[in-house]
């Protein structure tokens, strides 16, 4: 009798230290993935911080319309902590675009005459339902090159961009800026 309990005993410790280490083998193997998960995101995280600025140092989050179909190409760049150029290509529009904005200060548009017969001003609210005007230019004797400014706050934007195809994208592409503005 003595004999079966002990090799009960037995068995139920031998269990125990299998099952125990198994345990541990099952954690361990767990730690090790969870550990290259963290690093593969961490990688991922510093690839993005590099593709994308830092909008918190600029005061304020600019978002492009995230149709596919429409804005691609997308690249940022700081000229200073004042000045985002922001280019991308509107496929609508068939053109590529350049988006200024400027902190505290005024943009440096290039000299063009603009044909005020053409002028437009478009209107659209922030995400806190501020009115924003968007006033569209079209540059004199070439009713292609389309520039779009508008300010926000201390922020003074401008969208410069040739409507090869649809006259109007290019201030939609400002209006659904402004939506996103909080």
């Amino acid at each position: 009798m003595k004999k079966v309990i002990y090799s009960v005993v037995l068995i139920i410790c031998l269990c125990f230290t299998l099952f125990g280490c198994g345990s541990k083998q099952d954690d361990a193997a767990a730690n090790e993935e969870s550990s290259i998960q963290s690093r593969i995101s961490d990688a991922e995280e510093s690839e993005n911080q590099t593709e994308t600025p830092d909008m918190d140092t600029f005061g304020i989050l600019i978002s492009l319309p995230e149709n596919a179909n429409w804005i691609t190409e997308v690249e940022y760049s700081f000229a200073d902590e004042n000045n985002l150029t922001i280019t991308y290509h509107d496929s609508i529009a068939d053109s590529d675009c350049t988006l200024l904005v400027a902190k505290n200060e005024d943009i440096n548009l290039p000299s063009n005459e603009y044909d005020e017969t053409l002028h437009e001003s478009w209107e659209g609210k922030t995400v806190s339902d501020q009115l924003i005007t968007v006033k569209v230019q079209h540059k004199k004797d070439d009713e292609k090159a389309v520039l779009a400014t508008w300010e926000y706050n201390e922020y003074r934007f401008a969208i410069m961009g040739e409507d090869q195809n649809d006259s109007d994208s290019i201030p939609k592409a400002a209006l659904s800026i402004i939506y996103e503005l909080d």
